[in-house]
């Protein structure tokens, strides 16, 4: 019996499910009313996992984050709808370490729509546009996600948090001082890159003047050198020129004296006379030769330039 009317709940069901679908397509009302319903926190070891359902699509993309300003705590978990929008986080831990002991704030959100699969935007509408219900939460850069916050959720663990808790006003003071700093420090920056660009430009002036020192010193070592084989070309020039004066003096010297030797035989040969060899060895001048005093071709039989040589 119990069995019978199961299956006619579920065809009752089915039934209605049917007829409002059919009716509601027919409305043209396919906006979406987001819901997060039966959110559980299980708390083990002061490590916690988050359950929960909505009436989102399967594989809808969520964002679940626990943070706590206090203990500076903040973690992220991506997580999938499972079917009829049920999900499941991992479990939310400090590493490996318990969390301390305190009030956490939770969040679920949806990832946009552009992130989600084809079949999820169609479902949520371009940018999340057929979002409806109290967990819209409208995007800076246009678009709308369902967010879900709870603050105050109470994590039991034997851990406790012995630092210094965070406040707001700490953190504007020590926000500002910090921009204090940056301030000083952009203004040293500045100081230092205009003493870096002076020294710049004064090694550059410094490395230009060396070069036209060194251009000027290897100009005028160019010069002396210049100078000095000019020097020398002219002095090689007046050493040949006085050889070649003394060579010629040596033999217009040696012209000279051998024209003056030429006059001195002729005068000589003019002066003395053998009518044959007889005389010439009679005189014991034989043999006589061309250019001495007596010669004459007449002796010189066989024209040796030697006379009364035989």
């Amino acid at each position: 019996m119990k069995k019978y009317l199961a299956i006619l709940l579920i065809l009752v069901f089915s039934l209605s499910f049917t007829t409002y679908g059919s009716t509601a397509s027919a409305a043209g009302e396919d906006k979406l009313k987001a819901e997060v319903t039966k959110v559980k926190k299980k708390i083990e070891d002061g490590k916690l996992v988050v359950k929960g359902d909505t009436n989102l699509p399967k594989k809808t993309k969520l964002l679940i984050t626990l943070t706590n300003n206090k203990f500076d705590y903040s973690e992220q978990v991506k997580v999938n709808t499972k079917s009829f929008g049920k999900f499941k986080s991992k479990e939310f831990a400090d590493g490996k370490k318990a969390l301390f002991s305190g009030n956490y704030t939770l969040t679920i959100q949806t990832l946009p729509a552009a992130k989600q699969s084809e079949k999820v935007q169609k479902k949520l509408g371009e940018n999340g546009t057929l979002l409806t219900g109290d967990l819209i939460k409208k995007l800076d850069k246009g678009g709308k996600i369902v967010e879900y916050v709870e603050s105050n959720v109470k994590i039991k663990s034997d851990r406790k948090f012995k630092g210094k808790s965070a406040n707001l006003s700490t953190c504007k003071k020590k926000t500002a001082e910090l921009e204090l700093k940056i301030k000083k420090l952009e203004k040293e920056k500045a100081e230092l890159k205009k003493q870096l660009t002076k020294f710049e430009q004064d090694d550059a002036a410094k490395k230009e003047q060396a070069k036209k020192a060194e251009d000027a010193r290897k100009a005028e070592l160019a010069r002396q050198q210049a100078e000095a084989e000019e020097a020398k070309r002219k002095a090689e020039q007046e050493a040949q020129a006085a050889a070649e004066a003394k060579r010629q003096a040596e033999q217009q010297a040696a012209a000279d004296k051998a024209a003056q030797e030429a006059s001195q035989s002729t005068n000589t040969n003019t002066n003395v006379f053998y009518a044959n060899c007889s005389e010439v060895r009679a005189a014991g001048a034989a043999p006589i030769s061309q250019g001495q005093p007596g010669y004459s071709r007449k002796l010189d039989r066989d024209g040796d330039g030697i006379a009364c040589d035989q």
